[in-house]
Formats: C-alpha cells, structure tokens, sequence
C-alpha cells in the first residue's frame, strides 16, 4: 500500500514540477482590432510585450493569462493596430533633386535658413529649380 502511494505521489509531484511557468509581459494591449500580417490568422484581439519584443499575439483571455502587477494593461478600446509599416521608397527623379537640393534639416535659425538658400541659389544655372527642405 505505501509503495502505490508513494508511487502517485511521486507521479503527481513530477507533474507539477514539469508544467511550464506563463511567460510575464511587461506590456499588454487588449481589446484591439489587430491585423497580424499572418495569413493563418489575420485578426487577433490582444498582444503582450517582453522587453521590447512581441511575446504573444492572440485573444484577451490568453493573453491577460501573462500579466503580473507590474504589467502596464493598455486598452485600446476597440481601435485597430497594425503592423509597423516604414515608406522607405522615394521616386527616383525626386529623390536625386532632393538629394542635390539644400538640406534645411535640424536648422532652428531663420537666417541661417536664409543664408543656405541664397548660398544654392548663386550655384544654380538661371532657370533651374532650387529644392530642398526638412
């Protein structure tokens, strides 16, 4: 008798020990309309976040399974989230007069804008354009 209690005891606590501890979020959104980019699953209700990097997407029941105290819980309310999209084209022709063009960026002075206009517009031919801006 003490050797089949024994026995499942010891079954039991090999269980315990063996089951996998739910990853915890840093960050979660809930309650969202998410588009995932994933043709197996295109929507999605909710995602977690762990130190910087999407931990889980999937619906709000799963994913609140990973908050802790510390987890900030964002509710989106119903507002849709997609994926980080970056517009890193430029038409070719466009992107060359920029390129050439007078580059204004992180200039806070008035003068010093116009003092770099005036100096690319005495270095163009006549009826060229001058392009350029921020």
């Amino acid at each position: 008798m003490k050797k089949k209690l024994c026995l499942g005891l010891s079954v039991c606590l090999m269980t315990f020990g063996t089951q996998a501890q739910t990853p915890q979020a840093d960050v979660i959104v809930m309650n969202a309309d998410i588009r995932t980019s994933n043709p197996a699953k295109p929507k999605a209700q909710a995602f977690a976040i762990k130190d910087g990097k999407f931990l889980a997407v999937g619906n709000n029941a799963f994913i609140q399974n990973m908050a802790s105290p510390k987890t900030q819980v964002i509710d989106a309310q119903g507002k849709t989230v997609l994926p980080g999209l970056t517009d890193a084209h430029t038409h070719l022709l466009g992107g060359l007069e920029l390129w050439e063009g007078v580059d204004l960026f992180g200039i806070t002075d008035r003068q010093e804008w116009f003092k770099l206009i005036a100096k690319r517009d005495k270095e163009l031919a006549k009826d060229a354009w001058l392009v350029g801006g921020r």
